[in-house]
């Protein structure tokens, strides 16, 4: 039941991945440009 959709899985996964830790990598690419400019 786990392995059979794994394609389908993986590919939602990685846009679903993208979606929500696309803001968390803009706080860290903030938080590293806020940090190199001071």
């Amino acid at each position: 039941m786990y392995f059979t959709p794994k394609i389908k899985m993986k590919k939602h996964k990685k846009r679903s991945y993208h979606i929500g830790h696309s803001v968390y990598n803009n706080q860290i690419a903030y938080y590293n440009l806020s940090k190199s400019l001071h």
